[in-house]
């Protein structure tokens, strides 16, 4: 997973001074990689301002059976709580889980270091993410057969009451970025600086992926029928399917499940994304090997008249690459399709939808992450809000 650090603990206070100072060596980093980083989501600081603190006099040395409780009287006799039949990845009478406790997130945005080498920055502090309904049962099992009676601190009100986190990010090097983007050709970004021909490691094949987003308002049947037949040609490439008939071509490509070594295959030219189609909006995010098959679609899709057609809209940026793909796992070389009954824009006013429990939080959040990549007008928005859904996001929807 991505690595994480944990400042030492500080008195509560109303202005809190960690003075925590961490240092990442940069030159010995994957140039890709670094620049895939730094144009991709936030950093996320978690202020863990409420966690518990274990209570000894309530610590014991193992679960407890029934009848051995005889100092404050047994709370498991005459129920049938334990023996609740329901799906849990953690045993309770083998480990005991740790109480959870809300916390603060501040999203940290590093692009800016790709411009300038040193960023001062105040950050708003919004409410972490609750766990899961399966989390909570699990946490109510482990407090159960320990005997825990701590009970949870109520998640703070971050933003109501005005916290934020001042953030400093210092480059002891300046780190300089020339990129050449053009619609004609595909070009990989070259970093420039002092020490960047000594320090910085690369390789060519750490991120070799390209996405693209396409968008359609109120397409024809011609319009995305065009646009599937473009990704099949450059799927059947891939699969050595040219001397096959059109029609054999894309049933082979809709058969064909790539492996995980097939997805992350760099030099593999095979298209993967989803389709989601909701009888206004069509919305289409395709992956592949930057400087070839995505390339092609590039170039053979119709693009936007102008900055303010509102009919169609094309965001793709070739520097921006990417080490693996989002899409493909499971499914054909065919699109995932996402074909909804109502437009997105009615199905987010539904106000069952943010009710808990009602739909999986995973189909919420995808629902939120394609409203938000409408509304982005460049590539490098798209990845800084994270607005790509994920593939489970799309197959709960």
């Amino acid at each position: 997973g991505t690595p994480s650090r944990c400042t030492e603990r500080c008195l509560q206070q109303s202005d809190i001074v960690w003075d925590d100072t961490q240092v990442i060596l940069v030159g010995c980093m994957d140039r890709d990689k670094l620049l895939e980083s730094l144009n991709g989501p936030p950093m996320l600081v978690e202020v863990h301002d409420r966690d518990l603190i274990a209570d000894e006099q309530h610590a014991v040395n193992g679960p407890a059976l029934f009848g051995q409780n005889n100092v404050n009287g047994d709370r498991s006799f005459g129920t049938q709580s334990l023996t609740e039949s329901f799906r849990t990845g953690h045993n309770a009478f083998l480990g005991r889980l740790k109480p959870w406790s809300p916390y603060g997130v501040a999203k940290v945005d590093l692009s800016g270091l790709l411009k300038r080498e040193r960023l001062e920055m105040v950050v708003a502090v919004e409410s972490g993410p609750t766990p899961t309904k399966e989390e909570r049962k699990q946490q109510e099992l482990s407090k159960l057969v320990w005997r825990d009676e701590t009970r949870s601190i109520p998640s703070g009100h971050y933003l109501e009451s005005g916290t934020i986190l001042y953030v400093r990010v210092q480059l002891a090097v300046p780190l300089w970025l020339k990129t050449k983007v053009s619609a004609e050709s595909a070009t990989v970004p070259v970093m420039h600086s002092p020490l960047s021909e000594i320090s910085l490691k690369t390789s060519p094949s750490s991120c070799p992926f390209g996405r693209l987003v396409y968008v359609l308002h109120n397409p024809s049947l011609e319009q995305r029928s065009k646009l599937q037949k473009i990704i099949v040609e450059v799927n059947s490439i891939a699969l050595n399917l040219e001397p096959l008939p059109q029609r054999r071509a894309v049933e082979h490509v809709s058969m064909h499940k790539p492996t995980r070594g097939e997805l992350a295959d760099p030099e593999l030219d095979i298209l993967t994304g989803f389709e989601m189609y909701d009888g206004e909006v069509s919305i289409t995010v395709l992956e592949g090997l930057a400087n070839n098959g995505l390339t092609r679609v590039f170039h053979s899709i119709p693009h936007p008249e102008s900055n303010s057609d509102e009919r169609c809209s094309l965001l793709y940026d070739s520097s921006l690459l990417f080490s693996r793909r989002l899409y493909g796992e499971g499914t054909g070389l065919n699109l995932m399709r996402l074909v909804m009954s109502k437009t997105l824009s009615v199905t987010l006013q539904w106000g069952k939808l943010y009710v808990r429990n009602v739909v999986p939080p995973a189909c919420l959040s995808g629902l939120l992450a394609l409203s938000q990549l409408l509304q982005e007008k460049s590539l490098s928005s798209v990845c800084r809000t994270n607005a790509f859904p994920s593939a489970e996001m799309l197959e709960s929807a």
